[in-house]
């Protein structure tokens, strides 16, 4: 299905108000949910319709909800870290399948050939990764916000399930995990 960027537009702002109604809703739920998530999540959106429409990479709606999983389950669900340390594996696994779809995607729009795409793609999503898991470590370092390691949450005070290193190197397996995977589905593939 092909969008026209003002329909994407329109699609990136419902995105947004269905994003903050929920935030809300979840608000109610959890306490371990702040207003940086909706930030995030707002930022996400923008930041990628931007990259789209600025650039012309003319991204299908896949990607754009792509886009809103990773927003939706890495942003608003992300605390379930906190109650399910597993959750965190999970998407540091799906994660970077679709990063890496979308870096693959936008490489071959700038015509590079198949096996240059996939290889170029691997190596960006996982330069991505370790900059994320950097940007943890500055999170951690600078505010204490638990982003590192697992912890479990229960009346008001987090413990230590799985050490901050053991838990970066894991995050990173499993993400190169991902990315392989899904270069070693896409260089199979016919097209």
């Amino acid at each position: 299905m092909k969008l026209s960027y003002r329909e994407k537009g329109i699609l990136v702002l419902l995105f947004i108000l269905a994003g903050v109604i929920l935030f809300f809703v979840i608000r109610r739920l959890s306490e371990l949910i702040g207003y940086v998530s909706i930030i995030k999540f707002i930022g996400l959106l923008v930041i990628f319709y931007f990259w789209d429409y600025l650039l012309k990479v003319d991204f299908k709606l896949r990607h754009y909800l792509y886009v809103l999983f990773v927003g939706f389950f890495g942003i608003f669900l992300g605390y379930m870290g906190f109650v399910y340390f597993h959750y965190d594996k999970l998407f540091h696994l799906i994660g970077p399948v679709l990063l890496t779809d979308i870096l693959y995607y936008n490489l071959r729009r700038y015509h590079y050939k198949k096996k240059e795409a996939i290889v170029f793609s691997f190596f960006v999503a996982f330069s991505l990764l370790c900059f994320y898991e950097i940007i943890e470590f500055l999170l951690d370092f600078i505010f204490n916000t638990h982003t590192q390691g697992c912890f479990f949450y229960s009346n008001g005070i987090f413990e230590m399930v799985l050490d901050r290193n053991t838990d970066t190197m894991i995050d990173l397996i499993f993400g190169i995990i991902g990315s392989f995977s899904y270069c070693f589905f896409r260089f199979f593939r016919k097209n």
